[in-house]
């Protein structure tokens, strides 16, 4: 399995560079942080349309966000609120 991290530092700014690094690297999954996009927000069609329908989000506006952004099926996925800070810093997700 290949996976690639980006502190992205804006998700809806970036994802067209975003979908280059997915076609030419080719991972089976992009973790993402500093999304800076709440979760309805997240533009997700342009990573489905890029042939990674499976995504994991935790974001909010302005400040950190994270996703993970695969080709492949999760089998769970899970958030964190470390020490009771709700910043949405933390995510995971299975694969089988």
């Amino acid at each position: 399995m290949r996976i690639t991290t980006w502190n992205i530092n804006s998700v809806r700014l970036r994802a067209p560079l975003a979908v280059q690094l997915l076609e030419q690297v080719q991972p089976d999954a992009l973790c993402l942080q500093e999304t800076k996009c709440p979760d309805e927000h997240f533009p997700h069609q342009t990573f489905i349309d890029a042939g990674y329908p499976h995504i994991a989000i935790r974001g909010m506006k302005g400040y950190n966000g994270v996703a993970i952004i695969s080709r492949l099926p999760f089998t769970s996925t899970d958030s964190l609120d470390w020490v009771g800070k709700q910043d949405c810093r933390h995510i995971s997700a299975t694969f089988s």
